[in-house]
């Protein structure tokens, strides 16, 4: 039996009778009932299909910030273990 597509309710519960009737379980067939409901009032569905209203603005340009006159300093290297390792052969004279 086709679905009744209306928003009333007496439309919501026979397609929630009609749903039960066909097998399905009650509240996998209210999730099908109110799904024809909200197809039938004209509105998006849940989760993500809303349309922007108002067009999205334009992004701003980028201004020039601040400049670096000097450049920065290169970091030093730290004492790991093969920094460590090097030294001391060449200390011992390897």
């Amino acid at each position: 039996m086709p679905l009744v597509k209306s928003a009333t309710k007496s439309a919501f519960r026979k397609n929630i009778a009609a749903e039960i009737k066909s097998g399905r379980p009650q509240k996998q067939a209210a999730a099908i009932a109110y799904s024809v409901q909200r197809a039938a009032k004209g509105k998006p569905k849940a989760g993500g299909d809303m349309k922007y209203t108002q067009p999205m603005p334009a992004p701003k340009p980028k201004t020039g910030g601040m400049k670096r006159t000097m450049p920065m300093p290169a970091p030093k290297p730290k004492m790991g273990r093969a920094n460590m390792m090097g030294r001391t052969m060449m200390k011992k004279g390897f």
